[in-house]
Parts: structure tokens; sequence; C-alpha cells
């Protein structure tokens, strides 16, 4: 098989591969011809376990096997987010990035009444 009878497209959730192999064979002896063909499509999708950056896959045909090399897509750092509540609470929490600790500071504030 060679490269021009495949077709690899990739998105950053999956890989498609498709194609078509071809084989024929003749011999002749004496006064006979022997002639064997076989030949079939084929196509498979593989779901990638991670995100990848489609746009920079390398790839690479030698001796019947295909090396395809997928870099991982770069992942979103954390946010921070502040959250306040109404009335006499507010809270605030804060995520630090790349760890995944969490703190959080509450406070609140009541005030009593007397009668």
């Amino acid at each position: 098989m060679e490269g021009k009878d495949l077709d690899i497209q990739v998105t950053q959730d999956a890989v498609s591969i498709a194609g078509e192999h071809r084989y024929e064979k003749h011999s002749q002896s004496n006064s006979k011809v022997h002639s064997e063909f076989r030949y079939g499509k084929f196509a498979r999708v593989i779901p990638l376990p991670t995100k990848v950056q489609n746009q920079k896959v390398k790839a690479d045909l030698k001796d019947g096997i295909l090396i395809l090399t997928l870099p991982k897509l770069e992942q979103e750092q954390s946010k921070v987010f502040k959250v306040n509540l109404d009335q006499s609470q507010s809270a605030t929490a804060s995520m630090q990035a790349g760890n995944g600790n969490t703190q959080s500071n509450i406070t609140s504030q009541q005030s009593l009444q007397t009668t």
C-alpha cells in the first residue's frame, strides 16, 4: 500500500483513515495463464482520549506501517472566580492555577434583634 491510496483526516477528537488496497498477480506457464485479483476499501475512525492540535499532525508511511504524530492541545489555565452573596453574607472562592487546590474564605455577619 502506498501513501496515495490513503485518506487521513484528523479532528481535535478523532482520526479518520480510509483507503483502498489492490493486489494483482499474473503468472504464465506453458499454455496456461493464471491471474489473481484482490481489492477492497476500508475506513476506520479512531476516537482520541485527549484533544490534539490537528493542524500540526505529522504522518509517515514506512514498510506498510503508518505512524502519526499527534501533539496534544494545550489546556486552558484554570480561571479565578469571585462569588459574592447578597444581604449580609459574602463568600470569596479562588482556585489556584495548575494544581487544582482550592481555598475559600467565607465571611458572614448576623445581627441579633431583641424585642
